[in-house]
C-alpha cells in the first residue's frame, strides 16, 4: 500500500501561506474582536474598500489575484464624481455611470497590456496585425502612429476616429461592401479587411464571398470584451449594456473567447478533473456589478478564482467585502433573522484549509467570522 500526500492548493504550501497572510494581515487591521455572551467575534470595518486589499500588491503585479481587487476598485468602490452639491439626480447618475465606466476601461486596459506586447512581438513585420493588435488593447494613439509609420495616412485618419458611431461607421460599411461588391477582397489583406471591419462596429465576423473574417479570432475574453467596450457599443452604453451584448454574442453562432479563467486559458496542467466548466471571477465581478439577480452562490465558486476546487482564500475576502461591508449582493439562502449556512460555510472551510496549512492563528481568526458565534 501507497500512501501520498495530495496537495490541495495550486502552490507549494510556503507560497500558498504567503499568499494568505498578506490579505490576512490587512483584514486583521482593519478588524473589531469583542466579545458577545462571552464569545469573541471579528467583525471587518464597513470603511475598508477594494482599494485596501488592491493596494497590497505591487503597482507592476499583474498577476490574477492582484487583477480581481483592482476590477473590484474600479467597479464598487466610490467615486469623487467631483459635482457641485445639490446637483440634479439625472446629472449625477449620468456621470457616475460615466465615470464608472472610464475606471472599468483604464482597468481593462492594464489587465490586457502584457497579451497586447506578446501578440505585437509575434507579429513580426505584419503592420497591419500590429495595428489590430494595439486596438484590441485600446491603443489608439499608438495605432495611428504605427499607420503613420508605414505611411498609411488614410488608415491612421480612420484609426483616429475609432469608436465612433453613426455617418463613419455606416461609411466603413458600405467600404466593405463594395469591396465584396467588386470582387476586390482577394486583393486586399485580410488583417487590413479585419481592421477595417472593427471600425465598422463589427464584432462577430465580416462576410465575403472570398471568405469570412472572424474579428476576434485568437483574442482572449477580455479582449474580446474590450472590443465591444471601446469599438461595439454606442459612447453612451452602460456597463451593463456592454456586458448584456458581450454575454448575449458568447450564444451567438461566432461568438467571442468564452470567460474561462486563467489556468483554462493557458492550458496549463490542471491536477483536478472539471466536471463542470468554471468562469472567470472577474467576468462574474462584472456581472455582479450588471445583474441585480445575481447571488453570491452563483458567483464565488473556487474555480472561478483558482485551479484548486477547495481553495476558499479568495472566496471567503469576497464575500465579507461584498456582502457584510458594502453590501453589494448576498447568498440567496440568508433568511429572515440575517443567517447563512451558504456564508458559514465558507468561514468553516477557508479555516480548515488555514488550518491544514499549519496556519492555526489564522484558522481561529477566519473562525471568530462565523455567523452562528452571536447566534
Amino acid at each position: 500500500m501507497n500512501i501520498e500526500n495530495v496537495s490541495l492548493l495550486t502552490e507549494d504550501t510556503e507560497t500558498e501561506s504567503t499568499r494568505a497572510q498578506r490579505l490576512l494581515r490587512l483584514h486583521l487591521d482593519h478588524s473589531t474582536i469583542q466579545t458577545l455572551d462571552g464569545i469573541p467575534q471579528a467583525s471587518l470595518s464597513t470603511s475598508i474598500r477594494f482599494r485596501d486589499f488592491a493596494s497590497v500588491f505591487d503597482t507592476g503585479d499583474r498577476s490574477h489575484e492582484a487583477t480581481i481587487f483592482r476590477l473590484g476598485q474600479a467597479l464598487f468602490d466610490e467615486i469623487d464624481l467631483l459635482l457641485p452639491p445639490n446637483s440634479p439626480d439625472e446629472l449625477v447618475e449620468r456621470i457616475s455611470q460615466l465615470r464608472r465606466k472610464l475606471a472599468l476601461s483604464k482597468w481593462l486596459e492594464n489587465a490586457v497590456a502584457p497579451a497586447v506586447d506578446s501578440d505585437l512581438l509575434k507579429n513580426g513585420e505584419n503592420r497591419a496585425a500590429k495595428v489590430f493588435s494595439l486596438l484590441s488593447g485600446n491603443k489608439v494613439a499608438r495605432a495611428v502612429d504605427m499607420a503613420l509609420e508605414g505611411n498609411d495616412m488614410r488608415l491612421a485618419s480612420l484609426i483616429s476616429q475609432a469608436g465612433r458611431t453613426g455617418e463613419f461607421r455606416d461609411e466603413m460599411l458600405r467600404q466593405l461592401s463594395d469591396w465584396n461588391k467588386y470582387d476586390a477582397n482577394p486583393l486586399i489583406a485580410a488583417e487590413y479587411r479585419r481592421l477595417y471591419a472593427l471600425l465598422a462596429g463589427i464584432m462577430d465576423v465580416s462576410q465575403s464571398k472570398s471568405g469570412d473574417i472572424s474579428i476576434s479570432k485568437d483574442l482572449d475574453w477580455k479582449r474580446a470584451f474590450g472590443l465591444y467596450l471601446w469599438f461595439g457599443c454606442p459612447f453612451e452604453s452602460t456597463i451593463t449594456d456592454v456586458f448584456d451584448e458581450f454575454t448575449s454574442a458568447l450564444n451567438s453562432p461566432h461568438p467571442p473567447a468564452e470567460p474561462l479563467p486563467p489556468f483554462l486559458e493557458s492550458k496549463s496542467e490542471v491536477k483536478w478533473n472539471i466536471p463542470t466548466q468554471p468562469t472567470d471571477i472577474l467576468y462574474q465581478l462584472i456581472r455582479v456589478f450588471s445583474d441585480a439577480t445575481v447571488s453570491l452562490d452563483q458567483v464565488l465558486n473556487p474555480r472561478n478564482c483558482s485551479a484548486s476546487p477547495t481553495d476558499l482564500r479568495l472566496p471567503w475576502h469576497l464575500y465579507l467585502i461584498l456582502s457584510r461591508v458594502m453590501q453589494k449582493r448576498d447568498f440567496v439562502d440568508r433568511d429572515e433573522e440575517g443567517y447563512s449556512a451558504l456564508a458559514d460555510g465558507i468561514t468553516q472551510g477557508y479555516a480548515a484549509q488555514l488550518e491544514l496549512g499549519g496556519q492555526w492563528l489564522n484558522a481561529a481568526f477566519v473562525l471568530l467570522h462565523l455567523e452562528t458565534i452571536g447566534g
